[in-house]
């Protein structure tokens, strides 16, 4: 029963992939850390991380990024960071910070007076650094390209080497 539900699971993640990048050209995902607390060090220490590192959504995003390996798609890894504080008008960190204040669920920006939802507010930030991490991947390859083509179109700038005849 517990390999049934497990293979059920992995097709769902499948699924969820594909169509995500079929309707995406880019997905973006909150790289999230534990912050890996743990009393003592050694067993206690491992432990810790493997409870950090096995949620279900490190299995989605391995499947994610396999899945736009093989394509031009790409499902790239966002630093989380700031960005349910950040605000979605003006972006300066103004909102609630601390585990005390993870119950806010809104706060308004003291610098621009915008109403911001925590959630919805981080999830726009990690869509706009998705979109700038992107652009800026695709300007390096854009750059990579144009620079292997300005060396084949003029060979004349290139060092060439003469066969020297012996006598």
């Amino acid at each position: 029963m517990h390999q049934h539900m497990a293979d059920a699971r992995l097709d769902f993640y499948h699924r969820t992939a594909h169509t995500l990048l079929n309707e995406f050209d880019a997905v973006g995902v909150g790289k999230w850390r534990g912050k890996g607390k743990a009393a003592g060090k050694g067993k206690a220490k491992r432990a810790q991380n493997r409870k950090d590192y096995d949620h279900a959504i490190s299995l989605f995003t391995g499947t994610l990024k396999y899945k736009s390996a093989n394509t031009p798609k790409c499902a790239e890894d966002i630093i989380e960071h700031g960005s349910t504080r950040d605000c979605g008008g003006c972006g300066e960190p103004t909102g609630p910070s601390g585990l005390a204040d993870l119950r806010i669920r809104q706060w308004v920006c003291s610098n621009c007076q915008k109403v911001n939802h925590r959630d919805f507010t981080a999830a726009q930030a990690i869509a706009q650094r998705t979109a700038k991490k992107v652009a800026a991947e695709a300007h390096l390859r854009a750059s990579a390209q144009q620079a292997k083509y300005k060396r084949r179109r003029f060979p004349a700038d290139q060092t060439k080497v003469a066969r020297v005849a012996s006598a």
